[in-house]
């Protein structure tokens, strides 16, 4: 039945039409199977021998003296987690400190401390104005450093307190066992393991009773595996003789020799590989920003040296050459922005944080607004990695159960059905399953049960439905037990049930297998009513197995059987080899299918993936019909086109199972199907249209297949909670890691942790990532504006010959001062349409084009430059100045020695002092200007196409930073002690409305521009950044 569906596989003839010779780097994935990173010989060699290796005995375990000498030996039992050595830290603290937008800080802090040196060891001036103005510099450099790294001590600080806390485990030492904390076991210790234990190291099997482990961390199958004392395969990763470190014992106890502990076992191999992988690429804000950098450095260059050269030939003073280059490098860099797109991905990560997502990057969130394809893992992340009732067969009918994470007790039949309650019955007694105690105070579905996942589920549900089933089996007195085995294939239980007669009689109850179970069955109960299996049956019977395991279900058949009172009495033995109560008319009652079902929330979230232009592809170690079923069930792949959309994971199981087509070609591809191609072979399957997943994969080849996607020119975002995701997650764009199933190594090495493990989080991720680009767009628009106009400001100045309208260090004050809380109000501005909606690619979106530059140099810039010389030529004429005296007056107006300067309107006399006085009130009135047009022009920064008429309200904060600028504005004015430092001056209260027309017709040619641009209606995703 499993058979009948077969994942496709590659057809490498087809697509490429020749031979080829393996790519080393994947014939080392061909070679894994077969290479193992230990010694070969721990699991095959007599245990005699192992254990003289390593000095220890089966009765005596180790004496303290030869525990000392094995940890010397083979090391002690940690993991190091991959973590960044102290030079590489440094080296990252210095790079934020240094590179990036702070690199044009610190150019202007150089340069302003060598235009300070040069005045006060060359020409005997002891301005202090500029090393004020370094010290400003040094501040905002500071404040965006700490501010950046404080957010990633921030997360490492949470995630220490959701750390487990260590675990102990019971080793055989000078004797006697002993409870021993697990860090301290070393190679050669005996251990024993009962259900629940996590393995501690890795481990060869002495001897054990029914003992199963969960190795989904792994390898990604939720199937549990059994483990035993016999050597079954050369390799030690297929052996049932070894566990390893991380996995649980779910079921019975073992008794084992410890082989490896530490960075030497499984997961420290695979933790070392992820160390090893190849750093990420650069986010695409981090290179938006950078080409930023690169443009204005060039900017800076050529504007320093242009009007250098132009000082020079009007005024030939290399001096005040210096000042005005100051000048023009300071209007040139955005000195608030590092700062601004700092606090802007330290509130997205506040953000995510309160839904349970810790960001340990804070550029990862830029890049996962740029995702273009999900990677994810199915068991623990799509799916609950706990086994549930899916669906039951009694009374010939499938019915249907709750599959969801809450078990709301919703079922699509009736509880007391009479073939259900026999179903119940059987299913209730035959069992040893129980809850952990102390956990009545926990919904069912989150209590921790001692028993494999089968048992747990079969608990869970009787338990939701039916109550408590340990006060149910307490009615019956058990006589008999027989746990399952993989020979037989069965678990059997014997109970006294007393009769309507009043005597007892041994009561039979088997589950197991369910083509093994039906074969010894000799009818089949039918409401309540025992009908005899005939071929009519069987065919039945075979047509509802094959269809539960069509759709990845794993089905225990039920049966029971009331046992003759004559020969099956107290004095009967059960402990036989040749089981006869078998044989006596067991009845077949039902069956149940379970599944690990989908996570609530993962349908939504992959429906709005694809809506905004994700490919998620799952990426599985389990089988291939296990992950069609999952992937058909969550949307993955596409409902055929013949089939309504199923409206829950229960409805997609019921209509996959029902149609006729089911087993055509999926594109499933395995693991195996990956073995010896070379890099663009697998590049040429990726590049395939329509949806695709991988089974039975390893670490190495979710690398490989990560990689290849990227080579594609996807953003790959990996998603992912065991050992076995690690590479994948390293060498990702993104790594984000299940906080609760993920395993330490996978969160050590992630940019973001999933507290609650909800995959529905990485979409609201991806959308607060693209507002994130969004704003900062907005930033850049809102911060550029203000510095393009200061550097026209002081060329246009030196051109004219007018005294300095605009003070280095008021350009200072404007860019982290006034603008500062502007700037990050527009941090907390939403979406204007749906960002999760229509085509969004990073090779494709551009934060810098150039529409935004020729918007900004050519109408914000220059309107907000009219408002600033407007305000500083009319309060030059309201003193006696008129525009065509200021012009070409430079010169005259700073010589030190000309106390008789003339104006043309008054015919007052100046001297230096007064001139400088009026100077800087001019200035000020400037300052004014250019801050009530910047409060225009955040206004028109609010939003791309909406009109302003909507959006001037849904941004409280914003309102407020309008107040504060001005209010900050005020202080730096009127507050004596503090004009005296910043060099500005009181201020009438009408010269602060000299801008405002101005700041009027920058609203309303914005309005305009916008009116237009929403007439185009143009892709959503695109009109965020096309502006003319």
């Amino acid at each position: 039945m499993v058979g009948k569906i077969r994942p496709a596989r590659f057809d490498v003839a087809g697509i490429l039409n020749k031979g080829f010779e393996p790519d080393p780097r994947l014939k080392k994935v061909e070679e894994s199977t077969n290479e193992v990173p230990w010694n070969t010989d721990v699991h095959q060699i007599p245990l005699r021998r192992l254990l003289d290796r390593y000095g220890g005995s089966i009765t005596k375990g180790l004496t303290e003296f030869q525990v000392l000498r094995n940890r010397e030996s083979y090391g002690s039992n940690a993991i190091v987690s991959p973590t960044i050595p102290p030079s590489l830290k440094c080296w990252n603290v210095f790079k934020s400190v240094v590179f990036g937008l702070n690199s044009l800080i610190w150019v202007c802090l150089i340069f302003s401390v060598a235009v300070f040196l040069i005045r006060w060891f060359c020409l005997r001036e002891k301005i202090i104005e500029h090393l004020i103005f370094a010290g400003a510099l040094l501040f905002a450099i500071t404040v965006t450093t700490i501010s950046f790294h404080y957010q990633t001590l921030r997360s490492q600080r949470i995630l220490s307190s959701s750390s487990p806390s260590s675990s102990h485990t019971l080793a055989r030492r000078n004797g006697r066992f002993v409870e021993i904390p697990s860090s301290e076991l070393v190679v050669g210790d005996v251990i024993q393991l009962s259900y629940g234990d996590v393995v501690p190291a890795d481990i060869r099997i002495i001897e054990s009773h029914e003992f199963f482990v969960d190795n989904s961390g792994l390898t990604g199958e939720s199937d549990p595996k059994r483990r035993r004392s016999v050597c079954t395969n050369n390799n030690p990763l297929e052996t049932k003789n070894m566990a390893f470190y991380s996995t649980y014992a779910l079921e019975g106890f073992a008794k084992a020799v410890v082989v490896n502990v530490g960075n030497n076992t499984l997961m420290g191999k695979v933790a070392e590989v992820a160390t090893n992988v190849e750093c990420k690429s650069e986010s695409p804000i981090r290179k938006e920003l950078n080409k930023l950098v690169r443009l204005l450095i060039l900017q800076a260059i050529f504007f320093g040296s242009f009007f250098f050269a132009v000082f020079m030939v009007l005024d030939n003073d290399w001096k005040g050459a210096l000042v005005y280059v100051m000048t023009v490098v300071v209007a040139n860099v955005p000195e608030g922005l590092a700062l601004t797109s700092t606090i802007l991905l330290a509130l997205i990560a506040k953000k995510l944080q309160s839904l349970s997502c810790v960001v340990k990057n804070l550029h990862s969130i830029e890049t996962l607004g740029s995702t273009t394809c999900i990677c994810t893992d199915k068991t623990g992340t799509i799916t609950q990695n706990r086994m549930a009732i899916a669906h039951l067969w009694f009374d010939d009918r499938v019915a249907e159960a709750d599959t969801s994470e809450f078990l709301d007790g919703h079922v699509r039949f009736k509880l007391d059905d009479p073939g259900f309650k026999a179903l119940a019955r059987v299913a209730r007694l035959c069992s040893r399953a129980k809850f952990k105690p102390h956990q009545t105070d926990k919904p069912i579905f989150r209590r921790e049960v001692q028993g494999d996942s089968t048992e747990a589920a079969i608990l869970r549900f009787m338990e939701t439905h039916l109550g408590s089933v340990t006060k149910y089996r307490r009615k019956y007195k058990k006589l008999y037990e027989r746990p399952f085995n993989s020979r037989t294939k069965l678990q059997i239980f014997v109970y006294n049930i007393p009769q309507e007669d009043g005597r007892i009689q041994h009561y039979l109850t088997v589950k197991g297998a369910p083509e093994k179970l039906f074969k010894l069955c000799t009818s089949i109960l039918i409401k309540d009513e025992a009908f005899k299996l005939d071929d009519k049956w069987k065919a039945k019977f075979n047509m509802i197995l094959e269809k539960l395991a069509s759709v990845g279900d794993r089905i225990i058949g039920f049966a029971d059987a009331l046992l003759p009172r004559d020969k099956f009495n107290e004095n009967y033995d059960y402990d036989t080899d040749k089981p006869e109560y078998l044989n006596m008319g067991m009845r077949f009652v039902g069956l149940m299918s379970m599944i690990d079902p989908p996570r609530a929330a993962i349908p939504q979230a992959v429906l709005n993936c694809k809506k905004a232009g994700v490919k998620v592809v799952m990426i599985t170690g389990d089988h291939p019909i296990t992950a069609t079923a999952i992937a058909r069930a969550t949307g993955i792949f596409e409902p055929h086109p013949s089939t309504a959309p199923p409206t829950t994971a229960n409805d997609v199981i019921k209509k996959v199972a029902s149609e006729k087509d089911l087993r055509k070609p999926e594109k499933v591809y395995c693991g195996q199907d990956l073995l010896g191609l070379e890099p663009y072979q697998l590049d040429a399957i990726l590049s395939q249209n329509g949806d695709f997943i991988f089974a039975r994969t390893t670490p190495e080849q979710k690398y490989l297949i990560v990689e290849s996607l990227q080579r594609l020119g996807h953003r790959v975002t990996v998603v992912g909670d065991g050992v076995n995701d690690s590479p994948a997650i390293k060498r990702a764009d993104v790594g984000i890691v299940m906080g609760v199933t993920g395993s330490e190594v996978s969160k050590a090495i992630g940019d973001m942790v999933l507290l609650d493990d909800n995959f529905a989080t990485v979409v609201q991720g991806i959308e607060e990532g693209r507002l994130g680009f969004e704003n900062l767009s907005k930033l850049l628009r809102y911060t550029m504006a203000d510095n393009i106009a200061q550097l026209y400001c002081s060329g246009i100045s030196i051109i004219l010959e007018i005294p300095k309208p605009f003070a280095s260090m008021a350009m200072l004050l404007t860019v982290l001062g006034t603008d500062i809380l502007p700037a990050i109000s527009i941090c907390y501005e939403q979406m204007e349409t749906d960002v999760l909606r229509g085509t969004w690619h990073p090779k494709s979106i551009s934060m810098i084009t150039s529409q935004l530059m020729a918007h900004i140099y050519t109408q914000t810039a220059v309107i907000e430059l009219a408002a600033g010389f407007f305000s500083y030529f009319a309060t030059m004429a309201c003193y006696g100045f008129s525009p065509l005296k200021v012009i070409t007056i430079r010169i005259l107006w700073n010589c030190k020695s000309v106390n008789d300067l003339q104006d043309d309107i008054f015919g007052q006399e100046w001297t230096y002092d007064a001139r400088k006085r009026l100077e800087a009130y001019c200035q000020s009135v400037f300052f004014v200007a250019i801050v009530v047009m910047q409060v225009a022009n955040v206004l028109i920064c609010k939003g791309h196409t909406a009109s302003l008429r909507k959006t001037i309200f849904m941004n409280w904060k914003m309102n407020m930073a309008i107040c504060a600028e001005l209010a900050i504005a005020g202080l730096l004015l009127y507050v004596p002690k503090i004009s005296f430092v910043t060099g500005l001056m009181p201020i009438s209260i009408s010269e602060w409305l000299y801008a405002v027309p101005f700041a009027c017709l920058l609203i309303v040619c914005d309005e305009i521009r916008r009116y237009f641009l929403r007439k185009k209606k143009l892709d959503p995703a695109l009109s965020h950044f096309i502006l003319n």
